[in-house]
């Protein structure tokens, strides 16, 4: 396990690391790849394809330097059918059952 920001992560890889990433060509090809992936799993699949979907958003509002409050007051506004809770632990990178569908995948063939 990895210790990210005080938290025990499973997996070095989180939504918050995927966010992070600068070039948005590779980020866009990792959210591809995950969403190929995220498929063919039973366990997890919702999560992680649930996720990818609002990662893009996610990450664009964080590169504009939005507040999760901001984010939040948006989502709400524009009836985006995800719940508050899941959208905070995507933006924190500690939302642990997405984390743990990423575990199951070959991230080592990951673009």
């Amino acid at each position: 396990m990895a210790c990210l920001r005080g938290r025990r992560a499973k997996s070095l890889l989180t939504s918050m690391r995927l966010m992070l990433e600068q070039d948005d060509e590779v980020f866009g090809a990792r959210v591809k790849w995950l969403s190929q992936q995220a498929q063919g799993l039973n366990k997890g699949r919702l999560a992680l394809t649930n996720g990818l979907e609002l990662l893009p958003k996610l990450r664009k509002a964080r590169l504009e330097g939005m507040s999760l409050t901001a984010v939040l007051n948006d989502a709400a506004e524009h009836g985006i059918g995800h719940k508050e809770s899941m959208i905070q632990k995507l933006w924190s990178g500690n939302y642990v059952e997405f984390e743990e569908a990423l575990e199951r995948l070959p991230l080592e063939t990951m673009p």
